[in-house]
């Protein structure tokens, strides 16, 4: 006899997004595996009720976690795990137990919920046809430098979850590397009682956010593609850039990868301007 694993979904914030089927499998489970119990708490108390057994399962304990949970569905027990908000496994711990529990041939459910991402598309008012959920970027500005190289010539609209303490030095990156006219939307705090949404270019979010005392709450960063147009090519806007990257530490290949993408040059020619300013700047 082997026991369920459920993956369950859970508000973002406001508890009247709570699903009556995830309440009903969360009071019914022998086992909740959360990823922070006193949120978990807060939960319960909200809608009145105690789980049979409640166990910590967060990132740090993950893998180790994962194999107690196994063994519980041996012994035929159903478990459900939830994380702080939303979906598990978005951003979140619950990839590596629901890839065990696959493997290992028990029986995994999910019951949907509320998704940052998802809610914060439809927000937006930007496309929202093909999207490609990006998650948290680098916490240094050459390494999220490197990475928003990567999108930039991307034609669909990108979803980024960003810390608050970050949110101004990302936006300067994705200026650097997006453009300071690509179209975006800043949702903080969504569904919570102070839900805020700001949508504009990536110039006029960075503004504004810059000019603020402080940036607080979850944040979910939706972001326009790129328009398939060949960007007006201006010399000194290219060096700018190179000098700005490498400043930063990108590796010339990265430099001219980036430079490439956004300016819609043949790489031949922007690397021999990426090796051009080396050799100016360390002559």
């Amino acid at each position: 006899m082997s026991g369920t694993l459920y993956l369950v979904g859970v508000p973002i914030g406001h508890y009247g997004d709570m699903t009556i089927r995830a309440l009903d499998v969360l009071k019914a489970v022998d086992v909740v595996a959360a990823e922070d119990t006193r949120k978990a708490h807060h939960l319960f108390n909200y809608f009145g009720f105690k789980p049979t057994r409640l166990v910590t399962y967060h990132a740090h304990n993950e893998h180790a976690s994962a194999e107690g949970l196994l063994g519980w569905l041996a012994e035929g027990k159903s478990i459900a795990v939830i994380t702080d908000a939303g979906m598990p496994c978005v951003s979140d711990p619950g990839y590596l137990v629901a890839k065990a529990v696959t493997d290992k041939g028990f029986e995994l459910k999910v019951i949907p919920g509320v998704s940052a991402s998802t809610t914060a598309l439809a927000t937006s008012g930007l496309p929202s046809q093909t999207f490609s959920f990006v998650g948290f970027l680098p916490k240094t500005a050459a390494a999220r430098q490197k990475e928003l190289a990567k999108w930039a010539g991307r034609e669909e609209t990108l979803v980024f979850y960003e810390s608050p303490r970050r949110l101004i030095a990302s936006l300067e990156d994705m200026i650097t590397v997006l453009g300071a006219n690509r179209q975006a939307c800043v949702c903080r705090e969504l569904t919570k009682t102070h839900e805020e949404v700001t949508r504009g270019s990536l110039e006029s979010l960075h503004t504004d956010y810059a000019n603020r005392k402080d940036v607080l709450g979850e944040i979910t960063l939706i972001v326009s593609g790129h328009d398939g147009s060949v960007s007006a090519i201006n010399t000194d806007d290219i060096q700018a850039a190179i000098a700005d990257m490498a400043a930063k530490g990108l590796s010339a290949k990265d430099i001219r990868d980036h430079i490439a993408t956004v300016y819609g040059m043949p790489k031949r020619e922007v690397y021999a301007m990426v090796l051009a300013y080396q050799a100016k700047t360390s002559a």
